[in-house]
């Protein structure tokens, strides 16, 4: 086995002669991260665009509706300053 590999290595260099200028490609190492702290940066980025995307839309969402609390505790909720108030569910 060893013997194959000294051949194999002497075939190799045999073929790259030493007045021909040979190129090394340097690679860079690979960053070190885990799977699990980019999908969590991939989750904080989604986030943080819906936010930016729809926060308009809530904000309008959520000055459409008056709360108030009944008698009992329970809580009511009413679409803007018309109707009647209705029970808010639970859950």
């Amino acid at each position: 086995m060893i013997a194959i590999i000294a051949l194999v290595l002497a075939v190799l260099t045999g073929l790259v002669s030493n007045d021909q200028d040979v190129s090394v490609v340097v690679i860079p190492p690979k960053p070190q991260h885990s799977p699990a702290m980019a999908e969590a940066n991939d989750w904080a980025m989604y986030w943080h665009e819906a936010y930016e995307e729809y926060e308009d839309e809530f904000t309008a969402l959520f000055n459409k509706l008056e709360c108030k609390r009944a008698k009992n505790g329970a809580l009511m909720i009413r679409r803007g300053n018309k109707g009647s108030y209705k029970f808010a569910k639970k859950g």
